[in-house]
């Protein structure tokens, strides 16, 4: 009994510190975030911008994964091909629904950006490919990587806050829209998910590896099976 009083113990201690590192890492979002938006409230009414404490690790790192979803928003169509000439350009007005689906997938990639700016946890795979990001018990990202109510092909480093997984064997395609069945995402979300889904009919192969590679839910992968 004492071994297990003491193990018990232990236990309590490591998700004690487990939490405490969770409210620090969130405090360090909260504090670069006010004072960001403190800077460029008095920038507007005074024309100087206060100076920002230096951003904390957790916050850089996840600051530069947004940065890198917020360039893909700005340079990549629906196929996740760099836009920029006329021969990749055609490829959206090639097709009806080119323009419609590279919108969403942009919503798709700034929504998951702006969750990662807010503290949200990292989601990778085993090569360390980003994939999503977990945030207040919602997945953002690409389905088959969805971490939450898995118990196997999932770890969750305390010290970095980020989650590796594995590729569900049995999702046939990914969603960076957030699939709202099983995320549970706002309004907005649900409505990009619905536009998505309503793009996928009258598309070529290239366009359908696309599509299913940055978005689509269960009834996306009934159009395109």
């Amino acid at each position: 009994m004492g071994s297990e009083s003491s193990s018990s113990g232990a236990s309590g201690v490591e998700n004690a510190e487990v939490q405490r590192r969770k409210k620090e890492r969130q405090r360090g979002f909260d504090t670069y975030n006010q004072q960001q938006a403190s800077s460029r409230r008095s920038e507007r009414e005074t024309g100087m911008a206060l100076p920002v404490s230096r951003p904390t690790q957790d916050v850089r790192s996840n600051i530069s994964l947004a940065q890198d979803l917020e360039e893909r928003a700005s340079t990549e169509d629906f196929t996740g091909q760099k836009r920029g000439n006329s021969v990749l350009n055609m490829r959206e007005a090639m097709f009806p629904l080119g323009r419609p689906a590279s919108f969403v997938r942009s919503l798709a990639f700034r929504q998951q950006a702006g969750e990662l700016r807010k503290g949200g946890n990292a989601v990778f795979d085993r090569d360390g490919q980003y994939r999503g990001v977990v945030r207040e018990g919602r997945f953002s990202g690409e389905s088959a990587f969805d971490p939450i109510g898995r118990s196997t092909g999932v770890t969750f480093d305390p010290k970095t806050q980020r989650y590796t997984t594995e590729a569900l064997k049995d999702v046939a395609g990914s969603d960076n829209g957030s699939e709202s069945g099983n995320v549970g995402t706002a309004g907005s979300q649900i409505q990009t998910q619905n536009k998505t889904d309503s793009t996928t009919t009258g598309v070529s192969a290239a366009a359908r590896r696309g599509l299913l590679s940055q978005g689509g839910g269960a009834r996306r992968r009934l159009l395109l099976g």
